[in-house]
């Protein structure tokens, strides 16, 4: 009984990670002392009903635990579809954007420079999302990474607006209308993940 005790004890800890740990030896200690008839013990946490009371309130916090995990990993893998993986993604614009500045203003030119050097950014910027167990560093370099590759992105519309008639393409997914969509379904994806975080 006295190894049970400590393993109550150890229930105070505040780890998510070990909520599950917890509550199996929550479990284990309410069973093993509902099987006496003549346990009153003096300290009234101990008692199987406060112990009964524990289980409840652990299996409330696994739950809204793993609620807040799933829809947070929801929301980066809607993320990272429109970051990479859509047709419209920005990812995939990248190439045409770049091949089109190359072809009207030259391989050599200031612009396609500064517009392939911001691309090459959002391509080397790249954050792989833990899809398993998110910690609180891989979550603030995650959102990191995300949050430059946008800025490099929006950097990338600018530069194309200031080109004026040299930019003109036929392709309509890399019209500056639709890089602007684009730049906006991106940062409200990842405006969604932040929520996530908070919840």
């Amino acid at each position: 009984f006295i190894i049970n005790l400590k393993l109550f004890k150890t229930m105070k800890s505040t780890s998510q990670a070990s909520c599950v740990a917890r509550l199996a030896r929550a479990e284990q200690l309410h069973q093993f002392v509902t099987s006496f008839t003549n346990y009153e013990p003096s300290d009234e946490t101990l008692t199987a009903q406060a112990l009964a009371n524990l289980i409840s309130q652990l299996h409330t916090v696994q739950t809204e635990h793993t609620n807040a995990k799933h829809n947070y990993l929801l929301a980066t893998f809607e993320r990272r579809k429109m970051f990479e993986k859509e047709p419209n993604s920005i990812g995939k614009l990248l190439s045409p954007v770049t091949s089109y500045v190359r072809a009207k203003m030259k391989k050599t030119s200031q612009q396609y420079h500064d517009v392939n050097n911001l691309a090459l950014k959002i391509r080397g910027g790249k954050s792989k999302s833990n899809t398993t167990n998110p910690t609180e560093n891989s979550i603030s370099n995650s959102e990191k990474s995300f949050g430059s590759q946008l800025q490099n992105f929006q950097d990338i519309i600018t530069l194309l607006q200031s080109f004026g008639t040299n930019y003109q393409p036929t392709n309509n997914l890399i019209q500056i209308p639709q890089l602007q969509t684009t730049h906006q379904e991106a940062l409200l994806r990842t405006n969604t993940v932040t929520q996530r975080i908070s919840e």
